[in-house]
C-alpha cells in the first residue's frame, strides 16, 4: 500500500507554485508507517514455531 500512495505523491501533495515542504513532509510519514510495519514483518521471517506443553508432559520442550 505504500509503494503505491508513494507513485506520484509529489504531484498529488503539492500544488503548482508551491514549495515541496508538504512533499518532504508526506514522504516521511510514508517512510515511517514502512519501517514501522517492517519492525513487524521481519520477526517473522522463518515462520514462527509454537509448543503446545502441558503441565508434566514427559515429551515437553524447554522454554528458550
Amino acid at each position: 500500500m505504500i509503494d503505491q500512495l508513494l507513485r506520484d505523491l509529489v504531484n498529488r501533495v503539492v500544488e503548482p507554485g508551491e514549495g515541496y515542504d508538504r512533499a518532504r513532509k508526506a514522504f516521511a510519514i510514508l517512510l515511517r508507517e514502512h519501517m514501522r510495519a517492517m519492525g513487524f514483518v521481519v520477526r517473522e521471517i522463518g515462520g514462527i514455531y509454537v509448543n503446545r506443553n502441558h503441565k508434566g508432559d514427559p515429551n515437553a520442550r524447554l522454554f528458550v
